[in-house]
């Protein structure tokens, strides 16, 4: 049995790799001009799955501590609400990313990305567009980029910018250009209501080297 194991192996490692599919990237990005492009399709090699390719776990099962088998050194997101405790294992993260569960009478989505190695974890009494409703009442200027272009975003943001992914990066400049000389206006008129107020000063603080930035070594 060892033989063919190793022509099976030997034949993998000379497979050419699989060759970009603009066909398949259009019927998932529809409103996407893949006419338009700096790269060679030819030198676009696929590296994980589709769009909407990694299924969530939206009714977790659960398994005692001691029954679960899991190694001391085991990595997982441990989480603990209202005195109930528990793990969500990385291994099987690295392959759902998302487990939508309700722990201690609390929905939460547990997140973990393989990319970054990062977990985090939501309270899902929030709602999705909290963060676009805090910088709209500040009259605070925002896009929004998503994958699902203006279909996947609330109706009552039909006024604002929604850049589809993938999408060209000068059209990215574009848009943040925008955006900054809205900001830039907004400023304006804050002087203008308040222009009495004061900001602080270079002198403030102990005397210290602002040249370089500080985090950086």
């Amino acid at each position: 049995m060892r033989r063919p194991m190793l022509a099976l192996v030997l034949w993998l490692s000379m497979a050419p790799p699989l060759a970009a599919q603009p066909a398949q990237w259009r019927a998932e990005w529809p409103q996407t001009d893949f006419t338009r492009h700096s790269v060679s399709f030819a030198e676009i090699i696929p590296g994980g799955p589709p769009k909407d390719g990694v299924p969530s776990i939206d009714e977790p099962a659960f398994v005692p501590a001691a029954a679960a088998a899991l190694p001391d050194n085991e990595p997982v997101i441990g989480l603990i609400v209202g005195g109930d405790a528990r793990a969500y294992p990385l291994r099987i993260l690295i392959w759902h990313e998302i487990v939508n569960d309700v722990i201690g009478g609390v929905p939460v989505a547990v997140t973990y990305c393989p990319l970054c190695n990062t977990g985090i974890v939501f309270d899902r009494r929030v709602g999705s567009y909290a963060i676009a409703e805090a910088l709209g009442a500040r009259g605070i200027p925002f896009i929004f980029v998503t994958g699902y272009g203006e279909e996947g975003v609330d109706p009552r943001y039909a006024a604002v910018e929604v850049l589809q992914k993938p999408f060209d990066p000068r059209t990215l400049q574009r848009s943040v250009a925008a955006t900054l000389a809205k900001l830039a206006a907004r400023r304006r008129r804050q002087r203008r209501r308040w222009p009495s107020w004061s900001v602080v000063g270079a002198a403030a603080g102990r005397s210290i080297s602002r040249r370089h930035f500080p985090m950086m070594r």
